[in-house]
């Protein structure tokens, strides 16, 4: 059973820790313009709307917002099917392509360095402890 000094320590050193902004480059293609770019290149440059938002695990409303804006930056280009008008197609134009293969290379050298400063092995290592971390620590409990 961990001491309360050995409680204390990890605390204090978590809270000089801020990870906010160093997964930040990651996290960016996770959410929103990032993850629909690299949902669509994952799925051979056009998908629809409805698979984007499945996908994302977002509503039809908030992607249709997204794509709207990545129409209006010229990333995307979107049709109704026409078979059934309810479902709309949306593609990657070559813009949009260029430009998710330059956030995934851009990505790739922040890994890369990561892994030229850190080491391979410790990387794989802190992975496998931030999991273990992740699958023990549980949401507080606040009583009011």
């Amino acid at each position: 059973m961990a001491s309360a000094a050995q409680v204390q320590k990890i605390m204090t050193e978590i809270e000089g820790l801020s990870f906010d902004g160093v997964f930040k480059a990651l996290n960016d293609t996770a959410a929103g313009i990032g993850a629909a770019l690299r949902i669509l290149y994952e799925e051979g440059g056009s998908t629809t709307s409805g698979r984007i938002s499945e996908l994302m695990g977002v509503s039809s409303a908030r992607v249709a917002v997204l794509l709207k804006t990545m129409a209006l930056k010229g990333l995307i280009t979107k049709k109704k099917n026409i078979i059934d008008a309810r479902i709309t197609v949306v593609s990657l134009t070559p813009f949009g392509r260029e430009t998710i293969l330059k956030m995934r290379e851009e990505i790739g050298r922040q890994i890369g360095r990561v892994i030229d400063r850190i080491g391979f092995e410790r990387l794989v290592e802190f992975i496998a402890t931030a999991k273990e971390i992740k699958e023990t620590i549980e949401p507080t409990k606040i009583m009011f």
